[in-house]
């Protein structure tokens, strides 16, 4: 995972987190922040289709992941 400019974490959509075709719907996230708060809910993932050839964006897919946002307590 690495954190981006506007402090967001990014997960790697590529092996050892995604390895072949997938089906996502969920993900389990586990969180702290340096200052106390923590979480740890089972979070939705929702796709999106990139609108890339052959397909386009009426025709579905391929699709990407979108983000899933997670608040502190």
């Amino acid at each position: 995972m690495s954190q981006d400019d506007e402090r967001k974490w990014l997960v790697p959509q590529s092996a050892p987190y995604l390895d072949g075709p997938v089906s996502i719907t969920s993900i389990h996230v586990e969180a702290i922040a340096a200052i106390g708060g923590r979480t740890a809910a089972d979070m939705p993932v929702e796709t999106e289709s990139t609108g890339e050839y052959p397909f386009g964006l009426e025709c579905g897919g391929p699709f990407r992941f979108k983000p899933v946002h997670l608040t502190l307590n």
